[in-house]
C-alpha cells in the first residue's frame, strides 16, 4: 500500500477580495461577501463582508484566514480605544496606519495570514491609502487590490485607475468618486465570473470629511 505523509498546515484561505482607490478628496473600499475555504470549495457564508469600520472615518480592508482577520481586528479596537482613552480623541488615518504596522510586526514570527489595505482622510482632507505586507511593511499608494482574484482585479485598475496601457490616455475623463465607484462595479463583475472564491455581493464603502457612505450590489452566487 501506499504510504502518505500529512504535514500540518495552519493556514487555511477564505477567500474574498478587496480593493482601494484613493482620489484627491475621497477613498473608495470595495470587497465581495464570499466566505469560504479555498481548500475544499465549501462557501461558509454568502454574506460575510471584508471591510470593517475602525473609527474617525477609517475602514480596514481584510481577507485571508478568517481566523487571523478576526483576531487582528480585536487587537486594532483595543489599542484604539486605548488611545482613545488615554488622548481623548480618535486616532489619525496615519496614526492607524504605523499601528496597524506595528501589529503585524509583532506576529513576525508567526505571522498573521491576511491580506490588508487601510483607506481614510488623512490631517489635509486628501485620500489615503495604504498597502500592507504581512509582517507589516507598508506603503501609501493611489489604488491597489488583495484577496482571491487580485490577479483579476489589479490590472483592471492599472488601466482604468493608473491609466496605464492605454492607447489615449490623455483622454481619459477626471477620476470622481461617482467613477470610481462604477469601475469598481464592472471590475469585480468580471471578477466574480472567473474566480470561484469571489461572489456573492459587492459591498463598496465611500469615504470623504463627511463620513463613510455604504453601497452594495448583488454578484454571481455560484
Amino acid at each position: 500500500f501506499l504510504m502518505s505523509k500529512s504535514r500540518f498546515n495552519p493556514y487555511e484561505g477564505n477567500g474574498g477580495t478587496t480593493a482601494g482607490v484613493a482620489g484627491d478628496d475621497f477613498v473608495v473600499m470595495a470587497s465581495d461577501t464570499r466566505l469560504c475555504e479555498e481548500s475544499t470549495y465549501v462557501v461558509s457564508s454568502r454574506n460575510y463582508p471584508h471591510l470593517y469600520d475602525l473609527g474617525n472615518s477609517s475602514v480596514l480592508a481584510a481577507a485571508g484566514f478568517n481566523g487571523d482577520v478576526i483576531q487582528l481586528i480585536k487587537l486594532l479596537y483595543i489599542h484604539g480605544r486605548r488611545y482613545l482613552y488615554q488622548f481623548n480623541k480618535e486616532m489619525s488615518i496615519t496614526a492607524r496606519a504605523s499601528l496597524l504596522e506595528r501589529v503585524l510586526y509583532q506576529h513576525r514570527g508567526f505571522p498573521l495570514y491576511v491580506g490588508n489595505l487601510l483607506g481614510g482622510m488623512d490631517e489635509e482632507g486628501r485620500g489615503a491609502l495604504f498597502s500592507y505586507d504581512p509582517v507589516g511593511s507598508y506603503e501609501r499608494i493611489s489604488y491597489i487590490a488583495d484577496g482571491s482574484a487580485a490577479a483579476i482585479v489589479l490590472p483592471f485598475l492599472h488601466n482604468q485607475v493608473g491609466l496605464r496601457n492605454m492607447a489615449d490616455a490623455g483622454a481619459a475623463p477626471r477620476l470622481t468618486k461617482e467613477r470610481t465607484v462604477q469601475i469598481l462595479k464592472d471590475i469585480f463583475v468580471s471578477a466574480a465570473e472567473w474566480d470561484i472564491h469571489c461572489g456573492d455581493s459587492l459591498l463598496i464603502k465611500m469615504i470623504t470629511k463627511e463620513g463613510v457612505a455604504e453601497e452594495t450590489m448583488a454578484l454571481r452566487t455560484d
